[in-house]
C-alpha cells in the first residue's frame, strides 16, 4: 500500500474539512441557457436560488464549499467558490446535443462546510438552440446517371443534407427545393433521415440532351440554405427495373444476439432476363457510411447480418436503406427501407462508481483519524443500463469491522459514513465491499471493494525515554566533545511521527550543540568551571506535523574542576606605609589572593622576593618588618609578593608591593651659614633700606619639614623673612655707622608632634668707610645664568644630591668629621651666591667657610662644600 506524499497531503487537506453528511434531501434547480452564449455568462447562484440563506448563518454561508460531482456529459459550466454557476466556454449546443430536440444538462453539486452537513443540489440546465447551423451536403457536387429508358417517376436518391440544430423549433428541420431542373424532376421530401428523392417527370432523350444540370437546395426552419450541384448524365438502359417485394421491412432483434442466421432478407425482382434481370443489393451510400461496421448485406442474397452484438443501451433502433439494381448495362436502382428494433435484455450488471470530494471513480478513500461519527467518506453512484426490472437494483455494504455505514439519499445514490470513532494507531486501513444486484432475470450482481486508508492526525506528542539526563564533563574539554544522546519516540505516522530535537533557550547554543535528527548533544565551547560550574536546560522533542506537538526533558550538566588556575591577587598593586624606627615584626600591610578553582585545587601560599627588610606569613599574606627601618636611610622599599599553588608550583602569580617609610621628626635643622666660627659680615652704612644683606642657609634631614626663620629679639634696623631666611635693611644705617649689630635667631623645622629649633647668631659690622656701589645687577645677572643652568640639569642634580645624602650618612656613621656638610638646593643658591659675590666684589663680606672645608666649588649649577 503506497501513495505519493504529495497526493496524501492533498487528500489530507480535503479530508480535514469534510463535514458530516446528515441530510438525505436533494435540492433541484432549473436553469436555461441559449446556444452560442459566451464564456463567463451568469447562469445562476446556488445560495439564493436554493434558498440556503434560510438554513445557514452568514458565517457558514461565507465558508461554504461547492463541488461538481461525477462527470457531466459536457463541461460547459463551472461553479466558483461563491456558488455562482456560469459558462466555462462558449456554448455550442451542436457539440453535445446535435440534432436532438430537447437538450438538458444535469449536474450534481455538493455543498459543504466544516460546520454543516453536505447537501446535493441537482442543477438541470436546458440549452435552447438558435439557428446557428446551415444545412450541409456531403459534397457540393454530385454526379448521377439515368438511363434514357427510365420510366416516369424513376427515382434519383440523394443523401440528405444535415443540420445540427434542434428540430424542436424547426431550426434543424431541412426542406428541399429544386432551383434548377424543375422541368425534368419533381421532389419528394425525405421521411426522417431518409434520402431525398428526385422523381423523373418526363422521358429522357439522350440524343436530345446527354447531360442535365440540376441545383437542389436544402433550407432549414430559420431560412438558412445550401445548394447541391447535380450533374445528371443520360445513359442508354434496358426496359425494366427491379421491384422490391416490400417498400419497407421491420424486424425486432434481442440485444446481444449473435445468431448466425440473417436478421432479415430483402428481395426484389426484375422482369428482364439475363443480366438485366439479375438483381444485386447494396446499402445506400449514407447507410453504408453509418452502419457498414455493424451490419452486412449479401450482395446476391439480400441477407442482412449483424457483425457484432447489438446493445439496447447503446442504440435500440436502426434504419437501413437498401438499394437494388440489375446487372444490365442500363440498370435502374430502386430502394427499400429496413427498420431494425433492438429489444432490451438484462445483460448489464449494476455499475458502481465511488467518488470522494477529491477523487472520481476511485477504489481508495482517505479518512482522517478521530473524525466524528456519521462523518462523510464517499459518494456512491450506482447505475444499470438495462430497462425494466433489469434496471432496478439493491445495494448493501459488507463491512466486517462494522465501522462504516452506507445509506441511500436518492435513487441510485448512496453515502458512505463512519459509525465508530477511528484511531489510526489501532488500525490504519479497512476494506469494505459495496454489492449491488439488479432485479432482472437472470439476476446480475456487481461488487466493488473500497480500501479506506486512515490518515494520521497529529494527536500524539513525542515521549522521551527519560525525563532527566544527568551528565558530567571535565573543564578545558575539546569543542565537539560528546556529552549524551537524548531520545524520544512518537507513534504518529510519517511526518507526524518524525521527531526532531532542539534547545528552547537559544542562549544554550553558545555552550552546547544538538543534532536535530539524532539527538546527540556535544560541547560547543571549552568549558571553564570557574565561570560556569553547572548548566541546566530544557531539551525539546517536536514532531514535524503541521500542528507540531512537543515534549521536554531536562539536561543537567556538571562541569568537573581541574587545577588550571593560578592564584590571583585582588589588587593590581599594593602600597603600604610604616613609620621609621618601629620594632621588628611591625605589620606593614596584608596582600590577598584567591584561587577560583574548587576546594580540592585552591590551596596556595604567599612568599616575598627582593627584600631582606620584610617577611610574609605564608598562609595569611600579612607583611611584617624584619628590622628597624630608617627613612633617612631609605624612603621606600619595593619588592615582589608571590602566591603559589600548593599542588602545582607552576601556577603562581606575583604583584609589586611598595612600602613607604613614614618620617618621624627625629632631626633638628642644620645651619650652614652663619656658623659660630664664621658668624660675621661687614656691610656699608650706606646700604639702602630694603636691600638684602644676606641669607641664612639651613637644611633638615627629615621629610617634608618646612623650615622657618625667626629673630629671637626684634631688631630696629634689620628684619628676617620667616620663610626664606633673607635679612633685609629696615632702617637707615648711617646712625649706627661703625658699630656691630648682633642678630640672634632660630631655625625651626615645624614638626607636628615635636618641633625642633636650632639657634644661631650673626654679627653685622656697619662700616662707614665702605661705599655703596650698585654692582649687584651684574652679580644678579650672573646669578640668573647660574639658576638657568641649574634648572636645565635638575635631573643630574637630583642624582648628585642622592649621592651626597648617601655619602653624608656614611660619614656620619664613620667619623662624624663632616657632619656639617650642607646640601644646597636651587632654593638656597641665591643666598650662597650672594655671599660669594659680595666677597668677590670686595665689599668686605666676611663669609669664609669652616676650616673643615677646603673650598666652595660648583657642580651642575649647585654650590657645595667639599670636605677635606
Amino acid at each position: 500500500m503506497s501513495f505519493s506524499q504529495g497526493a496524501m497531503e492533498r487528500r489530507l487537506l480535503i479530508v480535514l474539512f469534510l463535514p458530516q453528511i446528515l441530510a438525505d434531501t436533494v435540492k433541484v434547480l432549473n436553469y436555461k441557457v441559449i446556444d452560442e452564449t459566451p464564456e463567463g455568462h451568469f447562469i445562476g447562484s446556488i445560495v439564493p436560488d436554493a434558498n440556503l440563506h434560510s438554513s445557514y448563518t452568514p458565517q457558514i454561508l461565507a465558508n461554504l464549499n461547492f463541488k461538481i460531482l461525477g462527470k457531466p456529459k459536457t463541461d460547459i459550466v463551472r461553479i466558483d467558490e461563491a456558488g455562482v454557476v456560469e459558462t466555462s466556454q462558449r456554448v455550442d449546443r451542436e457539440n453535445f446535443c446535435a440534432r436532438i430536440k430537447n437538450c438538458t444538462i444535469i449536474i450534481d453539486i455538493a455543498v459543504s462546510s466544516p460546520q454543516t452537513d453536505v447537501i446535493i443540489v441537482k442543477v438541470q440546465i436546458v440549452v435552447d438552440d438558435i439557428n446557428d447551423s446551415t444545412p450541409r451536403w456531403d459534397t457540393s457536387h454530385l454526379n448521377k446517371e439515368l438511363r434514357e429508358s427510365a420510366d416516369i417517376n424513376a427515382t434519383l436518391s440523394i443523401n440528405p443534407a444535415i443540420d445540427d440544430d434542434s428540430p424542436a423549433n424547426r431550426f434543424g428541420v431541412v426542406t428541399y427545393s429544386i432551383q434548377k431542373g424543375r422541368d425534368l424532376f419533381d421532389l419528394r421530401q425525405p421521411i426522417g433521415s431518409g434520402d431525398v428523392k428526385l422523381l423523373l417527370k418526363r422521358k429522357l432523350d439522350r440524343e436530345d440532351t446527354e447531360v442535365h444540370r440540376i441545383i437542389l437546395r436544402a433550407t432549414d426552419g430559420g431560412g438558412k440554405s445550401s445548394d447541391l450541384q447535380i450533374l445528371l448524365r443520360v445513359l442508354d438502359s434496358n426496359d425494366n427495373s427491379p421491384v422490391f417485394t416490400k417498400l419497407s421491412y421491420t424486424v425486432t432483434v434481442k440485444e446481444n444476439d449473435l445468431r448466425i442466421e440473417p436478421l432479415l432478407t430483402v428481395s426484389a425482382v426484375d422482369k428482364d432476363q439475363g443480366d438485366n434481370g439479375h438483381v444485386i443489393y447494396d446499402f445506400s451510400p449514407r447507410t453504408k457510411q453509418q452502419y457498414s461496421n455493424i451490419f452486412s448485406l449479401g450482395r446476391e442474397t439480400g441477407e442482412i447480418h449483424a457483425k457484432q452484438a447489438l446493445d439496447y443501451e447503446t442504440r435500440n433502433y436502426y434504419q437501413l436503406d437498401i438499394t437494388a439494381r440489375d446487372k444490365g448495362a442500363d440498370s435502374q436502382t430502386v430502394q427499400a427501407t429496413v427498420y431494425i428494433k433492438v429489444s432490451d435484455e438484462n445483460d448489464h450488471s449494476p455499475e458502481i462508481i465511488v467518488n470522494t470530494l477529491t477523487e472520481e471513480d476511485t477504489t481508495k478513500a482517505y479518512v482522517l483519524e478521530n473524525i466524528a461519527m456519521e462523518s462523510f467518506i464517499a459518494f456512491i453512484t450506482v447505475t444499470d443500463a438495462d430497462t425494466g426490472e433489469g434496471g432496478k437494483f439493491k445495494c448493501l455494504l459488507i463491512d466486517s469491522s462494522r465501522t462504516f455505514a452506507m445509506t441511500s439519499f436518492s435513487e441510485g445514490r448512496y453515502k458512505l459514513v463512519t459509525k465508530l470513532n477511528i484511531d489510526r494507531e489501532s488500525r490504519d486501513f479497512y476494506v469494505v465491499s459495496i454489492q449491488c444486484s439488479d432485479m432482472g432475470t437472470p439476476k446480475k450482481t456487481s461488487e466493488k471493494n473500497l480500501e479506506i486508508i486512515i490518515m494520521d492526525e497529529n494527536d500524539l506528542s513525542p515521549v522521551f525515554r527519560q525525563t532527566v539526563y544527568k551528565q558530567t564533563i571535565g573543564e578545558n574539554n575539546i569543542i565537539g566533545k560528546y556529552i549524551t544522546t537524548v531520545n524520544a519516540t512518537d507513534k504518529d505516522d510519517r511526518t507526524n511521527g518524525e521527531v526532531r530535537y532542539r534547545f528552547p533557550d537559544k542562549a544554550i547554543y553558545q555552550h552546547l550543540t544538538i543534532n536535530s535528527i539524532k539527538g546527540t548533544i556535544q560541547a560547543a565551547e571549552s568549558f571553564d568551571r570557574e565561570k560556569l560550574p553547572f548548566l541546566e536546560t530544557q531539551v525539546e522533542a517536536y514532531d514535524l506535523g503541521k500542528k507540531s506537538n512537543s515534549a521536554f526533558a531536562t539536561l543537567q550538566l556538571t562541569i568537573l574542576d581541574e587545577n588550571d588556575n593560578s592564584p590571583s591577587f585582588l589588587s593590581d598593586f599594593y602600597n603600604f606605609k610604616v613609620q621609621e624606627e618601629e620594632q621588628s615584626g611591625t605589620l606593614a600591610g596584608q596582600v590577598e589572593a584567591v584561587d577560583p578553582d574548587s576546594d580540592d585545587f585552591n590551596d596556595f601560599t604567599y612568599s616575598l622576593r627582593g627584600t631582606d627588610f620584610f617577611r610574609i606569613e605564608a598562609d595569611s599574606g600579612r607583611i611584617l618588618t624584619t628590622t628597624r627601618l630608617d627613612r633617612e636611610d631609605k624612603k621606600s622599599h619595593r619588592f615582589i609578593a608571590v602566591a603559589t599553588d600548593i599542588r602545582n608550583t607552576l601556577l603562581s602569580s606575583e604583584i609589586e608591593v611598595t612600602v613607604d617609610i613614614e618620617d618621624i621628626n627625629d632631626n633638628p635643622p642644620q645651619i650652614t651659614f652663619p656658623k659660630s666660627e664664621n658668624a660675621s659680615i661687614s656691610i656699608s652704612s650706606f646700604t639702602p633700606v630694603g636691600k638684602v644683606i644676606g641669607t641664612v642657609i639651613a637644611w633638615d634631614l627629615d621629610e617634608r619639614d618646612s623650615l622657618t626663620y625667626h629673630l629671637e629679639t626684634a631688631s630696629e634696623y634689620f628684619v628676617m623673612e620667616s620663610m626664606s631666611g633673607r635679612i633685609r635693611v629696615s632702617k637707615d644705617l648711617t646712625a649706627i655707622a661703625n658699630r656691630v649689630i648682633r642678630l640672634d635667631f632660630q631655625v625651626k623645622d615645624g614638626g607636628l608632634i615635636e618641633e625642633h629649633a636650632t639657634p644661631a647668631f650673626l654679627n653685622i659690622f656697619i662700616n662707614s668707610s665702605l661705599p655703596w656701589k650698585e654692582t649687584k645687577k651684574k652679580s644678579d645677572g650672573n646669578l640668573t645664568i647660574v639658576i638657568g643652568l641649574a634648572c636645565a640639569t635638575a635631573f643630574i642634580a637630583v642624582a648628585l644630591l642622592a649621592a651626597i645624602f648617601a655619602l653624608k650618612r656614611q660619614e656620619k656613621r664613620d667619623d662624624k668629621r663632616c657632619k656639617d656638610l650642607p646640601m644646597v638646593r636651587c632654593g638656597s643658591i641665591k643666598a650662597l651666591t650672594t655671599a660669594v659675590t659680595y666677597e668677590n666684589n670686595q665689599n668686605s663680606l666676611q663669609s669664609t667657610p669652616s676650616k673643615s672645608f677646603s673650598e666652595v666649588c660648583t657642580y651642575a649649577g649647585v654650590f657645595v662644600y667639599v670636605c677635606t
